[in-house]
């Protein structure tokens, strides 16, 4: 759809103006907009959605005089920076040719016709790479190179309902490195071992501080799922946590008497999904751990951060456990109370419960409170439950740990993408994935 510019074309202004849309001086009567009724639209606009405002027939043939096509329409589309409504008028090339009338992908999702886990053609790019170096994931120089086999299934809505959220069919996989640049000391055996799987490794203060956004700038969940956007998309980030939360319509409360994971309908907060109660506890920092150290937060360990950057409170009231966890289930036995249902088990959740299969990590940073610590790390889907985050990457005395899991794109797509560019399609099942490497990423010493 081609949008021409409020005066770019002599009729089109003047018809603007007869209509009441523009006035003389060629502003926007605002007024008048808005007292129109959008044919399409959600009641509300949200930044860069473009509306349907009002559609008619046109019998001139010349551009200049009206229009090159049998119907055109007027759109207003809201610039939220500029906190301004723009107008323009679309129209279809070619004499006796209309403009599409397409549904979006977002209105097909509401009627039904897309549904949670239905393939689609979302095209992957040509080309595009992203390496995570040993640096900033804390065991060695790890590649994503773009596959023209991903598929790509629909997600749901996003949480403004104005994009539909698309994510790959499986955890997309890593490249196999060769002699990979290592942040921690990582045997031949480890590296060899790391390269007969497509998990992404991740290791101590490095892998819990560069995972997810930081003060450096994006974070590598996200860094690498971005060589999945096309025209198509507005991004293509990492799974959260709170995608899924969106997905199963629950609600996070992380402080008070109340702290937990609810059912947004749960208006009394009945029923806490939250299984292991970490919501809501804090830990206190000490000066000293028993060892003569200080407790240290990611940051201060790759030295970042002095240790008198640490928040003073954290040594006072502590610091807030952010991390939670609810059960999904399994093949046989899915969670159907927390609002689980086959469709979303099939789509996200299917080949996660054992981690030797399809587990993936999430972009969701999180705290774990303890007696004796916090553990700090990214959140992942995996051994049949949510996990917000604090996968003991990062422990406030100074161990780290590590893991190797999968990464899973999501993309939103523009709001104006209809059902003409992104069609269903059939999807096959993606085979099994090797098991993990026999990898001591867990013995690498500490971060």
């Amino acid at each position: 759809m081609d949008a021409i510019e409020t005066g770019n074309k002599t009729g089109i202004l003047a018809r603007l103006k007869t209509d009441g849309y523009v006035n003389e001086d060629n502003t926007l009567n605002v007024e008048t907009l808005m007292e129109r009724s959008m044919q399409t639209g959600k009641g509300s606009m949200a930044d860069g959605d473009v509306y349907v405002l009002e559609q008619r027939e046109a019998t001139a043939s010349g551009v200049t005089s009206d229009t090159t096509s049998t119907l055109d329409y007027y759109l207003i589309y809201y610039t939220e920076e500029k906190n301004d409504i723009n107008l323009g008028l679309a129209f279809g090339y070619g004499s006796g040719t209309s403009q599409s009338t397409a549904k979006t992908v977002v209105q097909a999702f509401n009627d039904g016709e897309l549904k949670i886990g239905d393939y689609v053609n979302y095209q992957n790019p040509t080309s595009g790479q992203y390496i995570s170096y040993g640096n900033k994931n804390g065991v060695a120089d790890q590649i994503f190179n773009v596959d023209s086999s991903t598929q790509w299934i629909v997600l749901g809505l996003s949480e403004d309902s104005q994009h539909l959220l698309l994510t790959t069919s499986s955890p997309i996989k890593r490249g196999l490195a060769e002699n990979p640049n290592t942040a921690n000391t990582v045997s031949s055996n480890d590296i060899t071992e790391m390269n007969t799987d497509y998990y992404y490794y991740m290791y101590g203060a490095e892998g819990a501080y560069y995972a997810t956004d930081n003060e450096q700038g994006e974070g590598e969940l996200d860094n690498i799922s971005a060589i999945y956007k096309n025209d198509l998309a507005e991004e293509a980030r990492s799974m959260t946590a709170e995608d899924i939360n969106n997905l199963l319509e629950l609600t996070v409360v992380k402080e008070g008497e109340n702290a937990g994971v609810y059912k947004k309908s749960d208006t009394s907060y009945t029923t806490n999904y939250d299984e292991y109660g970490v919501l809501g506890r804090k830990y206190v920092y000490r000066h000293s751990n028993g060892s003569g150290e200080e407790d240290q937060i990611p940051a201060t360990a790759l030295g970042l951060k002095e240790i008198s950057d640490i928040p003073a409170d954290y040594y006072t009231t502590g610091i807030n456990g952010t991390a939670y966890y609810y059960p999904v289930g399994n093949d046989s036995s899915i969670n159907t109370e927390i609002g689980v249902t086959q469709e979303m088990y099939n789509a996200i959740f299917k080949n996660t419960y054992d981690y030797d299969s399809k587990p993936y990590w999430l972009a969701s940073p999180g705290v774990i409170v303890g007696s004796s610590g916090a553990r700090l790390g990214p959140g992942n889907v995996g051994g049949g439950g949510v996990f917000s985050g604090g996968r003991d990457l990062f422990y406030s005395y100074g161990i780290g740990n590590g893991d190797g899991l999968g990464v899973r794109p999501v993309v939103s797509l523009k709001s104006t993408v209809t059902v003409e560019q992104l069609e269903k399609t059939t999807g096959t099942a993606d085979a099994s994935w090797p098991e993990h490497g026999n990898v001591s990423i867990d013995s690498m010493g500490p971060s």
